[in-house]
Order: structure tokens, then sequence, then C-alpha cells
């Protein structure tokens, strides 16, 4: 994943995108990893490894589980 400065935001935008496409982009201010930007697709199959990890897991039982 390739960092950008919050100001890239505004005075690169395309490329920013661009690099989220490629599989995502780092947003930093201040020096420090604050975002990240990722194509809705990969965000997608995300959300679904997490629901099925919390369907997977008894109620009030923690999971150690690694996505």
């Amino acid at each position: 994943m390739r960092q950008f400065t919050s100001t890239a935001m505004t005075t690169r935008p395309g490329e920013l995108l661009c690099s989220a496409d490629e599989g995502g982009a780092i947003i930093t201010r201040y020096g420090r990893e604050e975002y990240v930007v990722i194509p809705m697709t990969q965000y997608r199959m995300i959300m679904r490894a997490v629901k099925r990890l919390e369907e997977a897991t008894v109620p009030g039982e923690i999971s150690c589980a690694v996505a």
C-alpha cells in the first residue's frame, strides 16, 4: 500500500484513488497512519469475513481468530 499525506486528497486525488484501486492507500496525518482507502469489493470481502467470524463465535466467548 502506498502512503499519502492528507494534503494529497486535494492536490493529487486521482493518484490516491488509482493507488487505492491497486490494493489500497494509506493516508497519514502529522506522520501517523490515520486512514485506509480500499476498493468497495475489498471492503465487502472484509465485512463478509467479519460476519462469518461473528456467527461462528459463541456469544460471550472471546475469539482469538485473525482475519
